[in-house]
């Protein structure tokens, strides 16, 4: 779990930095529709990816907050 927890840690940080660049694209190509479509489309993709990421390092952070207080 403590190993699972870390790289939950590193993925969601990759997660949000990539959600970050795809925003500061999407604000730069704003007379680019193609290209906006584009990077909307990845956006949407990344949500539920980084939600779930979220969820599970909730749940092991509880876990592990649960077995260091015993």
């Amino acid at each position: 779990e403590q190993r699972e927890l870390a790289t939950l840690e590193s993925e969601i940080h990759s997660l949000e930095v990539r959600k970050k660049l795809l925003l500061d694209e999407i604000e730069q190509c704003s007379d680019n529709y193609v290209r906006l479509r584009e990077l909307s489309t990845e956006l949407e993709a990344l949500h539920p990816v980084l939600d779930t990421a979220l969820e599970r390092w909730f749940d092991l952070s509880a876990i592990a907050d649960a077995a260091s207080s015993q």
